[in-house]
């Protein structure tokens, strides 16, 4: 289905995503494939997808240990609601049993991804991604360095789910 309401996202088709809480690094996996275009029998099987979406996940909690200190208080900031009661973590914890916990739940699929796992992959894979969001007036970039590469597009739907998006060949 096409999103009509951002003009630069008219060029583009939304592939559904499977939003099973690892949607963020289904999203990007799809947009590492590029398959898909010469030929749509081999698209990713969702197993498929979803090791690599794993692997990715791994890797963003293992790219988390190499961040700035801006990285580390970004994540501490954006903690999820329930963050402290949901993983037993005393709210006046240190702040680095907080980051490692994230960091493990991360990994281990328990929380979803979002600005700061799309910046760790983008670096990492060292490939541009575009996140567009119905009513922003363009995408976010992330991977500035690499915008001599392909990007990968996705589009966040609803605040917390990811689709990847797709040229449309007309």
């Amino acid at each position: 289905n096409k999103i009509m309401d951002n003009f630069e996202l008219n060029n583009f088709n939304r592939v559904s995503i499977k939003g099973d809480g690892h949607c963020l690094f289904r999203a990007i996996a799809f947009g590492l494939f590029e398959m898909h275009k010469t030929n749509p029998q081999l698209r990713m099987s969702n197993e498929h997808q979803l090791r690599v979406a794993k692997k990715l996940r791994k890797i963003a909690a293992k790219e988390l240990i190499n961040q700035t200190a801006m990285v580390y208080n970004q994540v501490l900031a954006d903690l999820p609601n329930g963050f402290h009661e949901d993983y037993d973590i005393p709210k006046n914890a240190a702040d680095n049993v907080k980051f490692r916990r994230y960091k493990k739940e991360l990994a281990n699929g328990n929380l979803w991804g979002g600005e700061v796992e799309i910046s760790l992959l983008a670096h990492y894979l060292q490939r541009p991604i575009f996140v567009y969001q119905q009513g922003w007036d363009g995408p976010v970039p992330y991977g500035d360095d690499y915008e001599d590469k392909k990007p990968i597009r996705i589009v966040r739907v609803n605040r917390n789910h990811y689709d990847a998006l797709v040229p449309s060949e007309d």
